[in-house]
Order: structure tokens, then sequence, then C-alpha cells
């Protein structure tokens, strides 16, 4: 399967052009930003907007969000590494956003759902999602 993603470092938040790809490439260039404690990507079927997930990476953690469409945001509900009282913040585009345990996980699990939605999986079936 093909698609369509945009990618921002560890170092710059400014993300860069889009590029299409098929599932393997984009892996790998999320594993560089698992390997560097950081960055964002966006990630789309080849040709359509929706639906997106994006990924936002910091150490070793990540948060996941789902757009479903223009007017549906979800997050991926987090796998207990932080407790659900504390903050981690996390680009988002161009910020940091501040995100409870309850959305964080492991920066392994949320790229492995990536890499799981880019070769074709239904992002529903990936995780519980809860709206925003």
């Amino acid at each position: 399967m093909q698609v369509d993603w945009i990618l921002a470092g560890p170092v710059s938040a400014e993300a860069g052009s889009p590029t299409r790809s098929d599932a393997d490439e984009l892996r790998n260039r999320i594993q560089q930003l698992v390997a560097q404690h950081g960055g964002y990507v966006e990630v789309s079927k080849a040709g359509e907007p929706y639906p997106t997930l994006t990924l936002s990476i910091s150490d070793d953690l990540a948060v996941v969000h789902y757009f479903r469409g223009a007017d549906s945001c979800l997050l991926l509900q987090g796998d207990g590494l932080v407790p659900a009282d504390h903050f981690r913040d996390f680009q988002v585009p161009d910020v940091l956003a501040p995100f409870t345990g309850n959305f964080i996980s492991s920066s392994a699990r949320a790229a492995g759902l990536i890499d799981a939605f880019a070769r074709g999986a239904d992002p529903d079936q990936l995780g519980i999602w809860s709206e925003l």
C-alpha cells in the first residue's frame, strides 16, 4: 500500500514536504525518529486526506492522534507507562503540547501502530481511541 507522509525531526518542528512511499520506507523513517528520541509524522493513505494518523515522539514515549475526518480527532489510549495524573510535552506540528499519561504509549508501540496502518490495517482496530 502507498502512503503519503510528512515528517518533522527532533531538532526542528518544521515539517518537510509530503512524501509518497510504501510502508517499508515510512517504517524506516519512523525508526529513525524513535532512535533519535523525538519527532513528528503525519500519515494517510495515498491521495486521501482521511483517515490520517499522527505520531509525536519524545524520548521513548509517544502520542498518536487519529483523524477520521475534518471534524473528528481521537487520541490513542496510553499503555500505562506514565501515570494518568502526570503530564509530558509532545511536538504537535509546530508547538509543544502537554498530554496526560492516559494518552502516552511507548514509542515502539506507537510506531508499530503507524506501521500497521501503513500496511492497510483499519485504525479503529488498532487500539482504543478517545474522542476529543
